[in-house]
């Protein structure tokens, strides 16, 4: 979509606005970067614990760039879960906000390096990956014990995906709202169906997210047409905040 649509608008989050082109480029960057600073290649698993901005995004996109296996972790989540985490997926780097340390960050090991998510590099050279390879890993809530990382696949990632796409029927004139958080995998079926059809990928903050009457208002300023909420959420809306959503899942 970044060569389909190069101006069209890819990201919103709150002023702030990201092209289909800069988005890309800003990914290919940063994906250079762990290439080449962060030393990742083909397989490595990389965490990424960053706030709901622009850079969760680029972040994500640019591990999937850099051909290896993107780990969401929750800055807030216990250091005794994120060091098991962490050691278990054998985690090269984590991407973090270059102001915000984490609170288990003194307790990482040598191996382990914390790059600034801001930093820039060249863009990566082609990778040629299996669909085979793993796209990402998600750790379960540990309930019944430690938690356990879960790998997707390229192939499964991508036919979700697809399949989504044409399930919602998501066109380029569709806004399309981020409202899972980043800590698992539930992002990824907002991101990226709206991503691969030119759509627009509208963010919304944790603060308007636990204000039900500010989210209705959030919904109909930006015009959001495809939205997934959880029931026990959708229950909370006022008749009418939803005025503007084509598609509700």
């Amino acid at each position: 979509e970044a060569r389909r649509a190069p101006a069209g608008r890819a990201y919103a989050c709150g002023e702030r606005t990201l092209s289909y082109q800069a988005l890309n480029a800003r990914a290919g960057q940063l994906a250079g970067f762990l290439q080449a600073g962060g030393s990742v290649g083909r397989g490595d698993v990389v965490g990424v614990s960053l706030e709901r901005t622009e850079w969760a995004v680029i972040a994500a996109i640019a591990v999937l760039k850099a051909q290896a296996v993107y780990l969401p972790i929750d800055s807030q989540s216990p250091a005794e879960r994120v060091a098991h985490m962490l050691d278990e997926s054998k985690c090269r780097a984590v991407l973090i906000d270059h102001d915000a340390a984490p609170a288990w960050r003194t307790g990482t090991g040598p191996a382990l390096q914390l790059l600034d998510v801001q930093a820039v590099g060249d863009v990566p050279a082609p990778i040629h990956g299996s669909p085979d390879d793993s796209a990402y890993v998600i750790y379960t809530s540990g309930s019944t014990g430690w938690p356990k990382g879960v790998m997707v696949s390229s192939r499964a990632f991508v036919n979700t995906i697809v399949a989504q796409r044409e399930a919602f029927a998501i066109g380029d004139q569709d806004r399309v709202l981020q409202f899972f958080a980043t800590s698992f995998d539930g992002p990824f079926s907002e991101m990226s169906p709206a991503l691969l059809s030119a759509a627009a990928l509208v963010l919304v903050d944790r603060a308007t997210i636990l204000d039900a009457a500010e989210f209705a208002a959030f919904m109909r300023r930006q015009a959001i047409t495809v939205v997934q909420l959880s029931p026990s959420y959708l229950h909370r809306l006022e008749r009418g905040a939803l005025d503007s959503v084509q598609t509700l899942i």
